[in-house]
């Protein structure tokens, strides 16, 4: 978990190589271990650490522990002892030899026409120590890994059972030793599981079990389907103890938090490492304010942080950079000084392929703009937010940063059935007199997605949403100047694409052979075109000039915070 694996393509076998680093610090925790600080007893003591066991599905046991999970040998518990079958219409292989791992004198074991027609006598295969397995690969020259090895071709070289390399764990001094290595997750395999049975039951087609080859299989096999039955083995559920410590749920979960820093996608592992070292500096510098303000008073803790965190930081900042501390660079210093007092404001803003419009102007307009739509975090059960545009800042920062923050009404959509509700055809609706109560109107305009609101013909206290989709704008990253950036940055014109020629070089671009037009010099009105309205509708568009001056003004005004 604490590597990024880049390329479309699992590497295989040569994860070994990203896991080098890993192994190695797990090395240094056995042997050497780390100086750590325990808060109970305000003492440092010497911290080992070792691992457990692996988490992984079928395929990945296979590139974890160097033994292949396919073919006649697939299993590795049962190892070289693994019993299989050849399924003739099938074309694959069965493992149908569960029935050794019963009590000796279990009726199952006689149980022949239930099963596969035979009497199970045999017992239960050894389970292969770590000794065991590092005396089947003590002859065995480990492979060379790296996209540029030349692949083996079948039979080039003779294996030892089903061994494809010498797994890296077994560096760790302790890796032998262990009695249970890997686990199978239990998520991937209720997942399979439940995907065979639907299937099978709904008969879906590509997902079925049933089909002609397995029935031809079954009657080969003289068993009959509805009385498959699976044995689990019991000296690794003992072993790993309670399911919560065999499934993958957290860490998929943590996974997709992780997958949402990525804003370039032509560089996802930098923009996930970049977005956790912010949060973790964000986190352990109000971790730091809080013990501050804690030893001073214990009480109000979270409400004092959020209302004196700002000066602080500033404060706090600004002496170590008049102390010289090189920590601090310039965007730091300027962050915590804050943004300037006096902001930009705008009635129209163009993002993500989206114009947005605050509500005012849209009162005006037969188009819809205003309509705000933020997803939310749903690791943490929260819901998409819904509101309304009323206001468009810009906040400049000296180092020249600048950050468009969308003020919008929100509506209260915590309780199903009183703030939203889906109906028949799956359309969400909003009630619009459940209000959101916030302190914290604005969002980021990078945020921010665009949606239209519709009023049920049945009830006009609801309002149906409707997603929309950007205008000629396409989910693919961005490249101005063949330089990468955020797919959600703003890309604005590029003027010098190509270098001017001389004057010498010049070429004219007028036509001497025509009389040159007249055009009368008189001054003209410049009309702004929004998208999404009507361009004959005089009355929709949005005019420059001002009514209240006598000149011209600019697209936005300038007032103080």
């Amino acid at each position: 978990m604490s590597l990024l694996i880049p390329g479309p393509r699992a590497p295989g076998n040569d994860i070994d190589v990203y896991l080098q680093p890993l192994i190695d610090e797990l090395k240094e925790l056995w042997e050497k271990g780390v100086e750590t600080y325990d808060a109970s007893v305000k003492e440092t003591f010497q911290l080992h650490a070792s691992i457990l066991w692996t988490i992984n599905d079928f395929p990945a046991y296979a590139n974890l522990s160097g033994w292949s999970t396919k073919g006649k040998l697939a299993c590795p518990c049962c190892n070289m002892d693994t019993w299989s079958l050849r399924l003739p219409n099938g074309r694959k292989h069965a493992y149908m030899g569960s029935r050794r791992f019963l009590p000796l004198d279990h009726y199952w074991r006689n149980n022949a026409k239930a099963f596969d027609g035979n009497k199970e006598k045999r017992p239960a295969p050894k389970q292969l120590s770590g000794d065991d397995i590092v005396e089947q690969l003590q002859n065995f020259n480990q492979v060379q890994f790296g996209k540029f090895t030349r692949k083996r071709k079948r039979g080039e070289i003779q294996l030892p059972g089903n061994w494809r390399k010498k797994s890296i764990f077994f560096e760790l001094p302790y890796w032998r030793y262990l009695k249970l290595r890997h686990n199978l997750d239990v998520m991937h395999i209720e997942k399979n599981v439940c995907d065979n049975i639907i299937g099978t039951l709904m008969n879906l087609e590509g997902k079925t079990k049933d089909n002609i080859n397995s029935r031809f299989d079954l009657a080969y096999m003289g068993i009959r389907p509805e009385l498959h039955a699976t044995t689990i083995d019991e000296d690794e559920a003992k072993i790993a103890g309670p399911v919560q410590y065999r499934w993958m749920y957290p860490i998929e979960r943590y996974l997709r938090r992780l997958k949402s820093y990525v804003g370039n996608k032509a560089h996802p592992e930098g923009s996930i490492a970049e977005a956790y070292i912010a949060q973790e500096c964000l986190h352990f510098c109000s971790r730091l304010h809080k013990e501050k303000l804690k030893n001073e008073n214990s009480q109000h803790v979270e409400q004092r942080h959020a209302k004196e965190f700002y000066q602080w930081f500033k404060k706090h900042i600004t002496f170590l950079k008049n102390v010289a501390d090189e920590s601090i660079n310039e965007s730091l210093f300027d962050l915590a000084c804050g943004p300037d007092t006096r902001v930009f404001r705008y009635t129209s803003y163009l993002i993500n392929g989206w114009r947005f419009n605050i509500k005012d102007r849209d009162m005006h307009l037969k188009s819809q703009n205003s309509g705000i739509l933020v997803k939310g975090d749903n690791n943490t059960g929260n819901l998409d937010y819904f509101g309304v545009l009323t206001d468009i800042v810009e906040l400049m920062y000296s180092s020249g940063n600048n950050v468009i923050l969308f003020k919008c009404d929100w509506w209260d959509v915590s309780s199903r059935g009183r703030g939203y509700k889906e109906d028949r055809y799956d359309f969400f609706l909003i009630n619009i007199n459940r209000r959101l109560n916030t302190d914290e109107p604005y969002v980021l305009a990078t945020q921010a997605q665009q949606v239209y609101y519709v009023k049920d013909t049945k009830d006009l206290n609801w309002l149906v949403v409707v997603n929309t989709k950007p205008r000629d704008f396409y989910d693919m990253p961005w490249e101005v100047n063949n330089e990468p950036c955020q797919e959600n940055d703003e890309i604005g014109l590029v003027h010098e694409l190509c270098n001017e020629p001389d004057d010498e070089q010049a070429i004219s671009l007028d036509r001497n052979d025509l009389e040159q037009p007249t055009v009368d010099g008189s001054p003209m009105v410049h009309v702004e075109n929004v998208d999404n309205e009507e361009e004959s509708d005089y009355e929709t568009l949005n005019l420059i000039e001002d009514e209240e001056s006598d000149g011209i003004h600019d697209e936005y005004d300038s007032d103080d915070d």
